[in-house]
């Protein structure tokens, strides 16, 4: 009976699993590159796409300063915008990461009590 209420308790407690927002993690990626990757607790890829796109988004601007025009067209769609858009996808894709990790915890917490409960009554 104790074990059956534990586990009724932990799915009960599902409510407050702490999951992260896709959306968010995007949203923050498109305003400052590499936010989202941070959000979602990846610090190191989340640095790494700030620095990239920062130095590709450098480039495009001294090719304008210059008047290298079609210099920053090509910089602009060949450098600058694959590591942004790519910044965004794997601000989304480390949050999902992330949400799975976090239900594959409380299932192994969930399964872990179904055979202690499954021991007790095999004694």
């Amino acid at each position: 009976q104790k074990t059956l209420k534990k586990i009724d308790v932990m799915f009960s407690s599902t409510k407050n699993l702490k999951y992260k927002s896709t959306g968010k993690a995007k949203l923050l990626s498109t305003v400052l590159p590499g936010t989202g990757q941070i959000y979602a607790g990846d610090w190191r890829d989340g640095l790494n796409s700030f620095v990239i796109n920062s130095l590709a988004g450098s480039l495009f601007i001294l090719d304008i300063i210059k008047n290298n025009y079609s210099d920053a067209i090509l910089t602009c769609f060949f450098v600058f915008r694959p590591f942004y858009s790519g910044n965004r996808y794997n601000a989304e894709n480390e949050v999902k990461s992330y949400n799975r990790k976090l239900n594959k915890e409380f299932a192994k917490g969930i399964l872990q009590n179904i055979l202690i409960m499954d021991k007790s009554l095999l004694n």
